[in-house]
């Protein structure tokens, strides 16, 4: 057994392919995502915009750019990519996010 490896399972991280997480990231629906959490979302020329599902700002606050992978309300500066945004609404962990994003079961 490698110095690396501890018996049993207690405690040890699950290593991913990178470009599993990559593909998920890449496959990532922001606006179905939103819509189910509530949002009202439209899409604005190439980014979409709408309520943020935190803060339920009344007025367009949250901005997406699907094509870069990012998101921010401009109302209470929550920001990130698809794996925070799903752990941040479904209230999990960001492994937990990450392993929703690879079963495709983020909403």
């Amino acid at each position: 057994m490698a110095k690396s490896q501890k018996k049993g399972g207690g405690g040890r991280k699950m290593m991913l392919p990178r470009h599993s997480l990559q593909r998920a990231i890449e496959r990532f629906d922001f606006e179905a995502f939103l819509i189910s959490a509530g949002a009202d979302i439209e899409l604005q020329g190439t980014q979409l915009a709408g309520t943020c599902p935190f803060c339920w700002h009344h007025r367009t606050s949250l901005y997406v750019h699907p094509d870069k992978g990012l998101w921010i309300c401009h109302y209470c500066e929550r920001r990130g990519g698809p794996v925070k945004l799903v752990a941040d609404v479904a209230d999990c962990s960001y492994a937990e996010a990450v392993r929703r994003l690879l079963d495709g079961v983020a909403y």
